[in-house]
């Protein structure tokens, strides 16, 4: 086997799409560091070159995929009810009985009963 020039990857990735396979390369590679450094997980880029034989020639084609790492949802927490509805109150917790609410002067300008939150 002859030694291969270096650089025979690099001009086939170029001619590709007629360079835009390689352009789309390097925007999927920008937008995987963006989102691993964003949500610190890893991500992927795959580049698969396929070559079909064409009688004394080939096809060389290429594909492109991506696995941008996503950021976990945030959850939230929540006490169920007896009757299995969902409720901000944890129901093993007593309740104040009542509440004053507090004005700039210091003087309770309200006194209200505080009611379950569900």
């Amino acid at each position: 086997m002859k030694t291969l020039k270096s650089n025979q990857l690099q001009n086939v990735l170029a001619d590709l799409d007629k360079g835009d396979f390689l352009e789309s390369s390097s925007e999927e590679l920008a937008k995987l560091i963006l989102a691993v450094r964003k949500v610190q997980k890893p991500g992927s880029l795959t580049l698969k070159i396929s070559v079909d034989p064409t009688g004394d020639a080939f096809t060389i084609g290429g594909t492109l995929s991506s696995k941008l790492p996503q950021p976990k949802p945030l959850s939230i927490i929540r006490y169920a009810t007896d009757d299995g509805l969902v409720s901000l109150r944890d129901p093993n917790q007593g309740e104040f009985p009542e509440v004053a609410k507090v004005v700039d002067g210091g003087q309770p300008e309200e006194v209200t009963q505080v009611s379950q939150a569900q």
